[in-house]
C-alpha cells in the first residue's frame, strides 16, 4: 500500500518518514532553494515588495518544516501553514495561478529531495520508490485542492468585507455622520465615485443595486447604492463641465430620473 489516509490528512510510507527526518536537518537550505526558484520562475512573485518577499521566504521554511515534521513522525501531513500562506497571498493580490505554480515548485523540490534520499538508502527497491512517488503525488493533489479552496474562500471573505465597508461608508455619508465617515477612511474613490462632484443623493423605488448601477453607467453616470426597506438610497456623480452652463446637469438629472 503506497500511503495511508487518516481523517485529517495523509500518512506517508515508512521509507519517506526516514528520509523526511534526515531532510529536516537541512530545511533552511531547502527553503533558500525554494525561494530562489519561486522568485525566478513565477513572475508575480518576482515583483513583490521586499517586505512580502521576506514573508514568502518565511512561509517557505514553515511549510517545508511542517510537512517534513509530520512525515518524519509518521503523522497525517497537516496543511495549517499552507492555508495561512494562501490566505496571505490572496489578500496581497497574488493571482491564483501564480500561487498554484509556487506550490507546485515547492512540492517538486521536496519530492526530488525525498526520492533522492530514498534511492541512496541500502535495500531500497524500485517498488519502494514507486510507492514513495505515489504518496508524494497524492500530497501534491491534496495541496492543489487546498490552495484552490482556500484562495477562493478568501476572495469571497474579502468581497464580503469590502461590501460591508462600502455599506457603512454609504450609511455615514447619507446620514451625515461625518465622524464615522472619517474614521472609516471614507473617500469618493472607495465608493467607486469620481473624486470631484457635483453629486446628488437619490432615493429610488427599486430593489436591485447592481441593476441600478448598470443603468446609471449606461447613461454615463457613476453611482453607489445601498438597500433600504422601501427601495434604494444612493449617491450619483453628475458631469462637472458643459459648454452651456447647467445643461450637463439637467441632462444628467433627467437620466437619473428616467432610471429611478
Amino acid at each position: 500500500m503506497s500511503d495511508q489516509h487518516a481523517d485529517d490528512g495523509l500518512i506517508v510510507p515508512p521509507l519517506l518518514a526516514v528520509c523526511a527526518a534526515e531532510l529536516l536537518e537541512r530545511v533552511d537550505a531547502l527553503a533558500d532553494d525554494l525561494f530562489r526558484k519561486i522568485t525566478t520562475e513565477v513572475a508575480p512573485y518576482a515583483r513583490l515588495s521586499d517586505e512580502i518577499m521576506a514573508d514568502v521566504r518565511d512561509f517557505n521554511e514553515r511549510n517545508l518544516r511542517e510537512q517534513l515534521t509530520c512525515m518524519a513522525h509518521h503523522r497525517p501531513v497537516r496543511t495549517d501553514s499552507t492555508r495561512q500562506s494562501v490566505r496571505r497571498r490572496a489578500t496581497q493580490g497574488v493571482p491564483l495561478d501564480a500561487v498554484l505554480h509556487a506550490f507546485l515548485i515547492g512540492y517538486r523540490l521536496l519530492a526530488d529531495a525525498l526520492i533522492d534520499r530514498a534511492k541512496q538508502r541500502p535495500g531500497t527497491t524500485m517498488d519502494d520508490v514507486a510507492q514513495a512517488s505515489m504518496a508524494l503525488w497524492s500530497l501534491l493533489d491534496a495541496a492543489s485542492r487546498t490552495v484552490n479552496d482556500v484562495y477562493r474562500d478568501t476572495l469571497v471573505s474579502l468581497a464580503r468585507a469590502d461590501e460591508l465597508q462600502r455599506l457603512l461608508l454609504l450609511d455615514a455619508l447619507l446620514t451625515g455622520k461625518t465622524a464615522d465617515w472619517a474614521s472609516l477612511g471614507g473617500t469618493a474613490a472607495s465608493l467607486g465615485l469620481p473624486e470631484q462632484g457635483p453629486y446628488v443623493c437619490v432615493v429610488a423605488d427599486h430593489g436591485d443595486v447592481s441593476a441600478m448601477e448598470q443603468a446609471m453607467l449606461r447613461g454615463g453616470l457613476r453611482s453607489a447604492w445601498r438597500p433600504r426597506p422601501d427601495g434604494l438610497a444612493g449617491v450619483v456623480a453628475l458631469p462637472d463641465t458643459s459648454p452651456v452652463p447647467g445643461c450637463a446637469h439637467s441632462t444628467a438629472l433627467a437620466t437619473v430620473l428616467g432610471v429611478v
